[in-house]
């Protein structure tokens, strides 16, 4: 794994309250007012008090992924042209962690224990970590014979996931509670590998590649490496997060025609759907209750979808009271059904794609279920 390229300055913490860098950039995310000849949406039932956690200056670079049941997301932000800093968030506050003199750091995972992994620059290669308030920050050493790791998933007993790099490639790794690196299983005829996402049963979650396809994988316990397959008639497929039951969710099919699914136990995996309009979906988190968040294509462009098995797939622009923003992509879902999503205020005569889109400032929210 290469080296980030040097940066010359640190954001501050007010200018990094950022969130989820969506799969597709703003501008392709199509029209944000209604087509001619459109249906009128339905009125708005509210499921959800909404916490506005803080809007972003223009060009922001971000990525937060995972909420916890304290009510903590995980991630990292920066400017264009500046450096990247890790940072844990919550409803009240933004907390930098991380070493304070690395040019790039970031977190992509954290557990109800508030340990966050992530990855940093060193002197010689990116290196993951584990931080908490109370230890600080831990390196994550890399397989014996490789120079460079990142941290993608952390469970409750510490266990760590993601991907160890050097000569002979990237291939996915665990880490004990203690920091020692295992290899997880390989598939036959793949090159490169990737953990992403651990249960608290030691359940391992992500994706294989032979040169040709991404194919979804589950190491159970840590061990030997189960393909999940993909939907019919694809061939593409990644799983991004595993809940305790054992469900794991993801995604399936071609960049631009994916479809957001769900893998259960004893059961063929489960086209999630779109949301009308929509030419792709994606899955980005599941909690034990088998409630799946993630973003979706749609007439009016990306929106955050939640899906039940009872529900099916909804959009939550339609479940919040407020209409002057519209919200784009989820960061995580905790037991507690609390979703943490990102967006941007509502443009009602912005019109189709344009660059300026971009350039809009981003809005954070927590949503918080209704009793």
């Amino acid at each position: 794994m290469e080296r980030q390229s040097k940066i010359r300055a640190l954001v501050s913490a007010t200018a990094a309250l950022a969130l989820l860098s969506v799969a597709f950039p703003l501008a392709a995310h199509g029209p944000t007012s209604r087509p001619a000849g459109a249906p009128a949406p339905a009125p708005r039932v509210p499921a959800y008090r909404v916490v506005d956690v803080g809007t972003l200056q223009e060009g922001v670079s971000s990525l937060f992924r995972g909420l916890n049941n304290s009510g903590h997301g995980a991630g990292g932000s920066g400017t264009f042209g500046s450096g990247h800093r890790a940072l844990m968030l919550s409803s009240t506050r933004v907390e930098p962690i991380g070493p304070p003199g690395a040019d790039y750091s970031r977190a992509f995972g954290l557990n109800d224990l508030g340990e966050v992994v992530g990855s940093v620059n060193t002197s010689s290669a990116v290196r993951g970590f584990v931080w908490s308030r109370t230890a600080g920050l831990r390196l994550l050493s890399p397989l014996p014979g490789d120079s460079g790791s990142e941290g993608f998933g952390i469970n409750a007993r510490g266990e760590t996931v993601g991907v160890s790099s050097g000569p002979r490639g990237v291939n996915a790794v665990r880490w004990t509670s203690s920091g020692v690196p295992q290899a997880l299983a390989t598939v036959a005829g793949t090159r490169t590998s990737r953990a992403l996402a651990i249960n608290d049963a030691g359940d391992a979650v992500g994706s294989a590649e032979d040169g040709r396809a991404r194919r979804a994988i589950r190491w159970r316990g840590g061990a030997s490496a189960e393909e999940l397959g993909a939907l019919p008639g694809h061939v593409t497929s990644e799983a991004v997060a595993i809940n305790t039951r054992g469900e794991v969710a993801g995604w399936s099919g071609p960049l631009g025609g994916e479809r957001a699914s769900l893998w259960a136990p004893g059961l063929a995996v489960r086209d999630l759907g779109t949301l009308p309009g929509g030419q792709w979906s994606r899955a980005r988190a599941v909690n034990g209750h088998g409630e799946v968040v993630g973003s979706s294509g749609s007439s009016l462009g990306a929106r955050a979808f939640r899906w039940t098995a009872a529900a099916g797939l909804q959009d939550l622009n339609d479940l919040v009271p407020i209409s002057d923003f519209v919200l784009l992509d989820v960061a995580g879902v905790n037991e507690a059904g609390e979703i943490l999503v990102i967006g941007r205020d509502e443009l009602p005569d912005a019109g189709a794609d344009t660059h300026t889109n971009h350039e809009f400032p981003v809005r954070v929210f927590f949503l918080q279920p209704l009793p």
